[in-house]
């Protein structure tokens, strides 16, 4: 039936997905996906067929990679958006994150400005 709620049954899914302080923000993302019946895992295991992943651990990087093949999918939260929003098992493909090139929790990069102070001196000759 078009629309059911349980378009992800054949889904087995790892959700890890942290804010930009590092936080544990992937509640929010299992409910929605568990509402549309896929099976969510407390680690990613050979079993696996979605890794939802957002500047998560690196542990979950470690262990995604010593996942045998077929390795599952890594697809960002924009997956489970638009799986939500069209109520369908949407394809992969656009959403597809490449773990050798994403940050994880916490790897926040600031740039800092090089500045030099000049102060004064003042210089008593005698």
């Amino acid at each position: 039936m078009p629309g059911s709620l349980d378009v992800l049954k054949n889904c087995i899914i790892f959700v890890d997905v942290r804010t930009e302080e590092g936080e544990d923000a992937s509640a929010l993302f299992i409910d929605m996906l568990r509402g549309l019946g896929a099976r969510i895992l407390i680690k990613p295991r050979k079993s696996c067929t979605h890794l939802v992943y957002k500047a998560g651990l690196p542990s979950t990087i470690t262990k995604f990679k010593l996942l045998p093949e077929p390795r599952p999918y890594v697809v960002s939260i924009g997956w489970v958006v638009e799986c939500v929003e069209k109520r369908a098992h949407v394809e992969e493909t656009r959403f597809l994150v490449n773990l050798n090139e994403t940050g994880v929790a916490g790897d926040i990069q600031v740039s800092i400005p090089v500045c030099i102070y000049i102060t004064h001196f003042i210089l008593f000759w005698i």
